[in-house]
């Protein structure tokens, strides 16, 4: 299950340049327009997308001469996955999506054994400047 993570940040990056695409794309192509850290040769970039297709994460055709490489699966479906592989390990699966599910900045805490995790959520900037949760709850 852990599989579904082992994923380099040039395999994702790889995969991100597939999905946001939208079509099929050749080997050269998924390296122009790859959001990675440095240039690739077209050797590494056949090598990502062959490792990629060794192991079902992309698929291939050939036409007109040329590997065409689409991703097996959404985005979302990506990372609905690997979603799944944390919850198996977390101890309170619920509680966990409750505080992944905050936006960037927002806190979540559970007041007690029977309240949820999301019962008390603040921003943390209205917490500093309202001086504490109670300021920031009472304000909505």
């Amino acid at each position: 299950m852990l599989t579904m993570l082992r994923v380099g940040p040039l395999e994702l990056a790889v995969l991100t340049a597939l999905w946001d695409s939208g079509r099929p794309l050749t080997i050269r192509e998924v390296r122009d327009q790859l959001s990675y850290p440095r240039w690739l040769s077209y050797t590494t970039a056949a090598e990502a997308l062959n490792g990629l297709f060794f192991r079902g994460r992309v698929r291939r055709t050939r036409r007109h001469g040329r590997w065409y490489y689409s991703p097996t699966q959404s985005r979302s479906e990506y990372l609905a996955g690997c979603i799944r592989v944390f919850l198996t390990v977390a101890g309170d699966p619920a509680t966990v999506l409750a505080l992944a599910a905050q936006p960037p900045g927002r806190t979540c805490h559970a007041d007690g054994p029977d309240e949820p995790a999301a019962g008390a959520c603040y921003t943390s900037s209205a917490a500093v400047q309202g001086g504490g949760r109670e300021s920031a709850e009472g304000s909505s």
